[in-house]
């Protein structure tokens, strides 16, 4: 674990959180500081090169947090969440972490420390402190936003492609594959979707107007394998049960019933402990 940034994450100094992100991330900071106006001005590769930094230093926070504060930040399968108010695995929470990655550049962090590696770093270490209960943000004297010299065409380009990268690297679907272990026909069945269009979906990404539905039942595999024994999940999504009225979990997915699977399965396991 860096002490370094151990102690940003539970120091009340502004100054250790901007000494971590120099020591602990000053390799990536440098490529921020060049990729990110790039990224801004509008260009492509460098917005996709700004999200896998950016989630680098997502995972290397969340990882510290974990060792810190297990408690608070839990492992499911090769993932990190931070609990919610119940001290579940919150599946939100990853996803606010990603939206930072849109606003990051336009932090008064970046401002305050007038470099944009460091301002950037400081900015999800922040995010990380604001979702995480027991956690509070630093109080900055800077409010003032970093200056951009980029027009608002610029700055639209930024957000779509900053927006396609999350969504194109979203584990999801692999997940969900995984976890249930189902064929490509079968996971395409699942969304009422062919073999050719789920296949498309895990080479460039989830159409929109299905991110909710998949995100939903990506959220039911994640419960079900921080709960239940990994092998034993496809027998159990299988498996016809009475309170799904004689009908599988897969069934219900594919009737469009996510919603009512997902409010079932965390009833089923609000008083057990994992089996």
């Amino acid at each position: 674990m860096s002490v370094d940034l151990r102690n940003a994450l539970l120091s009340d100094d502004p100054q250790d959180l901007e000494r971590a992100c120099e020591l602990v991330f000053g390799k990536e900071g440098e490529s921020l500081s060049q990729i990110v106006p790039l990224a801004l001005a509008g260009n492509r590769g460098a917005a996709f090169a700004y999200v896998a930094l950016w989630r680098q230093m997502k995972d290397s926070v969340l990882r510290t947090l974990h060792e810190i504060q297990p408690d608070l930040v839990i492992s499911v399968g090769d993932q990190l969440y931070v609990v919610d108010v119940k001290r579940w695995p919150a599946r939100g929470s990853s996803l606010l972490l990603d939206i930072e990655a849109l606003e990051a550049p336009f932090s008064t962090w970046i401002t305050k420390t007038s470099d944009v590696g460091v301002g950037t770093c400081a900015a999800l270490i922040q995010k990380v402190r604001e979702i995480t209960p027991g956690m509070n943000p630093l109080a900055l004297s800077v409010n003032e936003l970093p200056h951009w010299d980029h027009s608002d065409a610029q700055i639209r380009a930024f957000r779509r492609h900053v927006s396609s990268a999350l969504a194109e690297s979203d584990p999801d679907m692999e997940r969900i594959k995984e976890v249930f272990d189902l064929s490509l026909t079968q996971l395409g069945a699942l969304f009422g979707v062919s073999r050719q269009a789920v296949s498309q979906w895990l080479e460039v990404g989830v159409p929109e107007d299905r991110l909710e539905k998949v995100a939903t039942v990506g959220s039911i595999a994640d419960l079900l394998e921080y709960r239940l024994r990994t092998e034993r999940i496809p027998g159990v999504v299988r498996r016809e049960a009475s309170a799904y009225g004689g009908i599988s979990a897969l069934e219900m997915i594919k009737q469009d019933r996510h919603d009512e699977l997902l409010a079932s399965v965390k009833g089923s396991f609000e008083w057990s402990v994992p089996a």
